[in-house]
């Protein structure tokens, strides 16, 4: 089940950074 936790980690880093894209590039600190 390790696999499918890391599957749900990157998708979600990867909607982060749509996000930010989708904000004028902001500069956004996490």
């Amino acid at each position: 089940m390790r696999i499918v936790y890391f599957h749900s980690f990157l998708f979600l880093t990867l909607k982060a950074k749509l996000q930010q894209r989708k904000q004028g590039g902001r500069m956004c600190a996490l």
